[in-house]
């Protein structure tokens, strides 16, 4: 079951332009899942691959600024 949507794309845009770390789970809202999918695409956000946590029983990502390649 997916969860509550949290926020919108600009406010991950947002948060990833100020430096912010997103810490996304496996069962966020289907929509954020969308949502940094197309950051990725559009080459402003990077995330690591999709790992399982014991500690909070499901899958998550980190998902940051991508950076910029000099």
């Amino acid at each position: 079951m997916p969860g509550e949507l949290k926020m919108n794309k600009e406010q991950i845009r947002d948060g990833l332009a100020k430096g912010q770390t997103l810490i996304q789970e496996e069962w966020a809202h289907p929509f954020e899942h969308r949502w940094v999918e197309e950051l990725i695409a559009e080459g402003i956000a990077e995330a690591t691959p999709w790992e399982y946590k014991d500690n909070y029983q499901c899958e998550m990502r980190y998902v940051t600024r991508k950076r910029q390649s000099k």
